[in-house]
């Protein structure tokens, strides 16, 4: 935490994602807290490991979006945030390596309903995807067309 707070403070950055948070219910928020920052975080339930924390810097109007939050696929949060008169609608999730075939439906259900419902301006989404199948820079899938890795590049490039 304080290489992160030293890192947010340093950039200032506008909004931060952090994912594998590994926070649970025995951590407080003032804990994880950034001075400059509101937190909003999803923590794990009933196992380790995962858990979410988005921070957005506190001048701009940001809050949870329910909607997208509650999906079936429990590892994300979304926020709406306002930032120079323009709604932007941001997304943290993360993806475990040993995902299902179930799970990994519900994330590309999630971000496909996310950016075709979203009543903003933008969307952006982020967090860890754990494909590394997958190369972005070169738009190349080491995976065969049905494959998971594969069905989640291409769902990205359609949105």
């Amino acid at each position: 935490m304080s290489e992160l707070r030293e890192r947010a403070m340093a950039r200032s950055y506008v909004i931060m994602g952090v994912s594998e948070s590994w926070a649970t219910e025995f951590i407080n928020d003032a804990e994880l807290h950034i001075e400059g920052y509101n937190m909003y975080r999803k923590d794990r339930k009933g196992a380790r490991g995962g858990g979410l924390i988005l921070y957005t810097k506190n001048n701009i109007r940001a809050g949870v979006n329910e909607e997208f939050s509650n999906e079936e696929f429990a590892e994300s949060i979304w926020c709406n945030v306002e930032l120079n008169k323009q709604r932007l609608l941001v997304g943290l999730c993360y993806r475990s390596p040993t995902s299902t075939d179930t799970n990994d439906e519900q994330l590309r259900s999630v971000i496909e309903k996310a950016v075709l419902r979203a009543t903003t301006h933008h969307v952006l989404i982020m967090g860890e995807f754990n494909y590394p199948q997958i190369d972005y820079a070169s738009e190349n899938v080491a995976a065969k067309p049905t494959d998971q890795p594969t069905l989640f590049f291409d769902k990205t490039q359609e949105l």
